[in-house]
C-alpha cells in the first residue's frame, strides 16, 4: 500500500463534477475544503475555502 489512488487524484476533475452537479449561481454562500495541491482548482469556485483547515488563500 501507498497511500496514493490508483489513477491519482481528481484534481481539476472534481470541479468539474461540483459545476455538473450543483449550480453554484443559486448560492449566497459556498464553502470548499481541501487537503491536497490538486484541490485547488475546486477551492477557486467557493466564496469561503479552507486549505488543510485554515483559511486559503493564507494571508502575505
Amino acid at each position: 500500500m501507498t497511500g496514493r489512488m490508483r489513477d491519482g487524484d481528481l484534481g481539476a476533475f472534481k470541479s468539474r463534477l461540483v459545476l455538473d452537479r450543483y449550480r453554484l449561481g443559486e448560492y449566497v454562500d459556498i464553502y470548499a475544503y481541501g487537503d491536497t495541491r490538486e484541490d485547488e482548482p475546486m477551492l477557486e469556485l467557493a466564496s469561503h475555502r479552507f486549505y488543510r483547515w485554515q483559511e486559503w488563500p493564507l494571508p502575505p
